[in-house]
């Protein structure tokens, strides 16, 4: 129900958007910040932060969430969407937890209202892992 209502009202609420769209292997390359301006209507403006792509591969990945929480800080967004393909290569398992991982992308939120969604990294054998770290969160997954 709460996702049918952000579907619907989200394009008409947003005044601005920041989207971040990371490319594969973006961790070792940059972040790129883009701002739309949608129009509203009579709806009050509404900043929406769009991260996803993010294709860990290494627990010293995770160091660029601190990068992601000062820009998430520079522009204070009234929501985050994390849209998923957290990890990329499924050997970070190895040293890294599900649940370390969402604790980082929880901290991204700090009092930030969260959802987040998998994508297509995140499911099969991995899936069921994804689902519990997650409940355990304040991030609401789809």
């Amino acid at each position: 129900m709460k996702l049918k209502a952000l579907i619907i009202l989200a394009p008409a609420a947003i005044l601005f958007a920041l989207v971040w769209m990371i490319d594969h292997n973006w961790h070792s390359r940059y972040i790129q910040v883009r701002e739309y301006t949608l129009p509203a209507g009579q709806l009050p403006p509404m900043k929406i932060a769009v991260m996803g792509d993010f294709h860990f591969d290494r627990a010293t990945d995770l160091a660029v969430l601190g990068t992601l929480k000062r820009q998430l800080i520079e522009h204070r967004p009234d929501l985050l969407l994390l849209v998923g393909d957290f990890t990329g290569d499924r050997s970070i398992f190895e040293t890294v937890s599900h649940g370390e991982i969402v604790n980082g992308l929880e901290a991204l939120a700090d009092d930030i209202p969260a959802y987040a969604v998998l994508g297509n990294h995140d499911n099969g054998r991995v899936r069921e892992g994804w689902i519990q770290a997650f409940s355990d969160s304040r991030i609401a997954l789809m």
